[in-house]
């Protein structure tokens, strides 16, 4: 796949979301994708920082320079990490919901799911499902470009008012990911329309990471077998205190490595870079 091709993939309509995202000179402007501040920004671990082990893990890195569009083998400590939030936004106002989601991450790494009579794991959220809804769309936000961020005022109003309640524009589909080093996946909202094979269509996007992911989607083909990953699109209102029943996957809709026909043999960020 070429830098051609990524483009002409881009160009597709799907009306809400970008295919395969090909970065413009433009955004790189240093501006915050929660509060659209200029200046200040600093790193930000998608995951948060707190919901990892402490080993160094690699993943596998799609770039793209010129028409050449290449994996590379990167090693990243705690996570991967973006430079899309404003230090207020990253310290201060999204704090209380990346502790949360670090919180429901490292309870689910010391405590076993039960396996429900469905085959699914039956998972008791303890932690606030709002405060994880808006670490989720601060997590989007801060992985998407910035003319997503823009368009998306009221998942940004969402992130920035620790109270309001949104029906987001999409859904979000969840799930455990098992330990090991294929598995996980982080991307932006790209589509395939059954570019490759009917049933994989997919207009979105995944960030997963032992012991859960989740992909946010507003458009999921049947071979990517839906049923098996858990809609907590209600979280953003607040949720239920129903337990959760999750299925496990390595990822949930693959990768572009996969789809283009490479070997999948480490956790991969699609992300593509110039």
């Amino acid at each position: 796949m070429n830098y051609i091709e990524l483009r002409q993939l881009q160009n597709l309509d799907y009306g809400l979301v970008c295919p395969v995202h090909v970065p413009d000179p433009i955004e790189n402007i240093a501006q915050c994708h929660v509060c659209l501040r200029k200046g200040g920004i600093t790193r930000e671990h998608v995951p948060p920082q707190g919901a990892f082990n402490k080993e160094r893990r690699t993943w596998d890195r799609l770039h793209v320079r010129g028409n050449d569009a290449r994996i590379v083998r990167t090693p990243i400590a705690a996570g991967h990490y973006v430079r899309t939030l404003c230090h207020e936004c990253n310290t201060v106002r999204c704090k209380p919901y990346a502790e949360e989601y670090s919180r429901f991450v490292q309870s689910l790494r010391e405590k076993p799911a039960i396996l429900a009579s469905d085959g699914l794991y039956l998972v008791t959220v303890a932690q606030n499902k709002l405060f994880l809804a808006k670490q989720i769309a601060t997590m989007i936000l801060a992985s998407e470009p910035m003319v997503f961020a823009r368009r998306e005022r009221a998942l940004r109003q969402f992130v920035l008012n620790p109270l309001r309640m949104i029906c987001p524009r999409f859904r979000v589909l969840a799930f455990l990911v098992v330990k090991d080093d294929a598995a996980g996946t982080v991307n932006r909202w790209h589509g395939r329309a059954d570019l490759f094979s009917r049933g994989y269509d997919f207009a979105g996007g995944e960030i997963s990471s032992y012991p859960f992911g989740f992909v946010y989607t507003v458009k999921i083909g049947s071979s990517y077998k839906p049923r098996e990953l858990t809609d907590i699109t209600n979280w953003f209102t607040g949720g239920t205190l129903e337990p959760e029943r999750f299925g496990v996957h390595w990822t949930g809709v693959g990768s572009i490595s996969d789809a283009v026909g490479h070997k999948r043999r480490r956790a991969q960020v699609d992300w593509v870079t110039g």
